[in-house]
C-alpha cells in the first residue's frame, strides 16, 4: 500500500525576488504508523520537526503555516493529502503580486531609511568638520558647513567645549516650560497633571542614608538634609555630561520655589570633590549641595548604578527621587536622560505636605 503523505508548498515573494519555493512533506512512519516527519526544504530555511502521532499532522501543518505568516506576503499554494506521491503544480504562476498598499509600504520604508542615512552622513560630516576646525578659527559665515555648525551649536547638537554653555543650549531645546509665576500660581493650574512615579524597589521605603563630602570636603548627610523637611535627591553622571549639568542648572534656577516649600535639593555623582570644585570655579557653583560618591556605593544602594558582572556590563542611570518629611521615597524617576519637569516635583512635594490649594482655590487663583 502506498504511503499517504501531505505536500504543502509555500511561495515567498517579499524576501525572495528569485521566487524560491519551500516544500513541506509530511510522511507517516512506515514501521509504527503512528508518527510523522516533515521537512521544509529551500534555500531560506532548514526547519525540521518530528511528530509523535497521527494527530500531530495537523499541528505540523499549523507550524508550516505559522512559518509562512512570520514572513510577510507568504502564501499557502497547496495543501492536500494523497495516496500516491503528488507533484506540486507550478506555484509561481498561481501567486499574487504585492498589492499597491504593500508596494507603497515597501517604498515608504526604503525612503525613510534612506532619509535617515542621509541625515547620519550629514551629521558625521559636521562632526568631522567641527573637530578638524575648532570654533573661532573661522568666520561664522565662512561656507555652508560653518553656518550649519553655528546652528548645531545654538541647539546643543555639538559641543562648544564649554559644558555650561552646552547645557544651557540643551535646556532651550528640551525644556518646554520655564516657571516665571509665583509659587501659588504654579500650584494652582487646574489642568496640570504631574508626572507619575516609576516603579522602583525603594518606592515607599525608607530612603537609604548616606554621608558624603561636598566640593569643599565637608561631610553632608541625608539625615541632616532631610531633617523634618522634604528633599529632592538627584543622581547625575558627572560634570563632563552637559545633559546632567542642564538638570542641575534648571533646579538651581527654580530653587526658590523648592525653598518656599521648605524643601532642599542634593545632587550626587562619582566626580571627586576636587573636580567638582574646579568646575565650580570655572563655570559657577550651584546653591545646593553637590556630593562625591566616588565608589558609586550610594548610587548602587539607590539602584541607579549596577557594577559590571560576568553576565552584565556596568551601567549608570539618571535618577531623581523625592523624599518626604518622614524620610520615605514617595516618587522616583530613572532614565537615560535627566528629569527636567520641576513643576511636577513642586506639585508632588506640595501634595505630600498638604499644601496644594483646594479645587475652588485653584480655580480662583487661575482666574487671576
Amino acid at each position: 500500500m502506498p504511503r499517504s503523505f501531505t505536500t504543502c508548498a509555500v511561495f515567498e515573494t517579499s524576501h525572495a525576488p528569485e521566487h524560491k519555493i519551500l516544500q513541506a512533506i509530511l510522511i507517516p512512519d512506515s514501521e509504527t504508523n503512528d508518527g510523522c516527519f516533515f521537512v521544509l526544504s529551500g534555500q531560506t530555511t532548514n526547519l525540521e520537526n518530528r511528530c509523535k502521532s497521527h494527530s500531530a499532522v495537523s499541528e505540523a501543518l499549523t507550524t508550516i503555516k505559522g512559518f509562512c505568516i512570520e514572513r510577510r506576503a507568504c502564501q499557502i499554494i497547496s495543501s492536500h493529502t494523497s495516496e500516491s506521491e503528488t507533484s506540486v503544480s507550478n506555484p509561481v504562476e498561481q501567486t499574487n503580486p504585492l498589492t499597491p498598499d504593500q508596494q507603497g509600504r515597501e517604498w515608504g520604508t526604503r525612503t525613510f531609511l534612506g532619509f535617515l542615512f542621509v541625515i547620519a552622513c550629514a551629521y558625521a560630516t559636521m562632526l568631522i568638520y567641527h573637530v578638524s576646525r575648532p570654533p573661532g578659527t573661522v568666520a561664522e559665515d565662512d561656507g555652508i558647513l560653518e553656518r550649519c555648525r553655528q546652528i548645531c551649536l545654538r541647539y546643543g547638537l555639538v559641543s562648544t567645549g564649554n559644558v555650561r554653555k552646552d547645557a544651557e543650549a540643551y535646556l532651550k531645546v528640551v525644556q518646554h516650560q520655564t516657571l516665571t509665576e509665583g509659587l501659588s500660581q504654579v500650584l494652582a493650574e487646574t489642568e496640570f497633571r504631574p508626572a507619575e512615579t516609576q516603579d522602583h524597589p525603594l518606592l515607599n521605603q525608607t530612603a537609604p542614608v548616606f554621608t558624603l563630602p561636598d566640593d569643599s570636603g565637608n561631610l553632608q548627610s541625608l539625615t541632616n538634609l532631610n531633617s523634618n523637611r522634604p528633599v529632592v535627591v538627584v543622581f547625575y553622571l558627572g560634570y563632563g555630561c552637559s545633559h546632567c549639568v542642564a538638570q542641575l542648572i534648571a533646579l538651581d534656577r527654580d530653587l526658590h520655589y523648592f525653598r518656599e516649600l521648605d524643601a532642599d535639593i542634593v545632587a550626587i555623582s562619582s566626580d571627586e570633590s576636587e573636580h567638582t570644585a574646579e568646575r565650580f570655579q570655572e563655570y559657577g557653583r550651584f546653591h545646593f549641595p553637590v556630593l562625591a560618591d566616588v565608589d558609586n556605593a550610594v548610587a548602587q544602594a539607590w539602584d541607579v548604578y549596577h557594577p559590571k558582572t560576568d553576565s552584565d556590563p556596568e551601567f549608570s542611570m539618571h535618577g531623581t527621587f523625592v523624599v518626604d518629611r518622614t524620610g520615605h521615597i514617595i516618587w522616583a524617576a530613572m532614565n537615560t536622560e535627566p528629569f527636567l519637569d520641576n513643576k511636577s516635583l513642586l506639585s508632588i512635594i506640595a501634595k505630600s505636605q498638604g499644601l496644594l490649594p483646594s479645587a475652588a482655590a485653584q480655580e480662583k487663583l487661575a482666574a487671576h
